[in-house]
């Protein structure tokens, strides 16, 4: 081709290295590292529709792949649904909420609220799909993660209709062990955690601050999935995704 021709003699180099790693990553796969050593570079010497077309090639590639949001899409606070009918929900309560992105379980809008920058994203259920979510908010500009939902409770003291902060969770899903040692405690943000107690205390509802407990299982199967053990240890109720959003 054209653009092959003008490779081959010297010109063009970094709309060559564009095309390259277009074909070496998936097409909407956005690489930071790669950004940093300028492989986004446009050719000093471009015309002007090359230009455009690497413009095109670029915000392709800055496409984060489950998402579908790019790099400054989302505002610094982001709450995480599993539901995308309960983001459409909590979506209504925003002021000028538009919708960003749909794409599998993954639903995002974006609106203010109280004069506040919110954006809510849904992130199906169960810990692997979710750490998706997180890891991509983050890369679209999210910096203050809160994951809504609800939750099993493992003591006679929390009913239906209590809301429960949690300030860690037992890792008993599978994806953080491939994310961080055994060793390491998977925590909630302390300063988070303090404003959601506040924010309880002074709605005066019923409200619990504690462990939870995080596993993969929804149905039991033949095997104990420890929820005796977690509670005598102090575990207040069992979810699908918090630990995940802590380490």
């Amino acid at each position: 081709t054209a653009d092959g021709e003008r490779c081959a003699q010297g010109r063009g180099e970094p709309w060559q290295r564009v095309r390259d790693m277009s074909v070496r990553h998936h097409a909407n796969a956005y690489d930071p590292v790669l950004h940093q050593r300028g492989a986004y570079n446009e050719p000093a010497r471009a015309t002007t529709r090359e230009r455009g077309r690497i413009a095109t090639e670029v915000r392709m590639l800055q496409v984060l792949p489950h998402l579908l949001l790019k790099p400054g899409d989302l505002p610094e606070f982001v709450l995480v649904p599993g539901d995308p009918k309960r983001a459409e929900k909590i979506a209504e309560s925003l002021n000028g909420a538009t919708q960003l992105a749909a794409n599998r379980e993954y639903h995002t809008y974006r609106g203010t609220f109280r004069g506040i920058d919110v954006a809510v994203t849904s992130a199906g259920v169960g810990a692997a799909g979710a750490a998706i979510a997180y890891e991509e908010a983050i890369r679209a500009g999210a910096r203050t993660l809160l994951r809504v939902g609800t939750a099993g409770s493992l003591c006679d003291e929390i009913v239906a209709g209590d809301l429960v902060v949690l300030i860690g969770a037992a890792r008993g899903e599978g994806v953080s062990s491939q994310l961080i040692p055994p060793a390491m405690p998977a925590i909630a943000d302390p300063d988070v955690t303090a404003a959601l107690w506040a924010a309880c205390q002074a709605d005066g509802g019923r409200a619990h601050r504690g462990i939870g407990l995080t596993v993969d299982a929804f149905y039991r199967g033949v095997l104990d999935l420890g929820f005796e053990t977690c509670a005598a240890a102090g575990a207040l109720c069992v979810e699908m995704e918090c630990s995940a959003l802590f380490v």
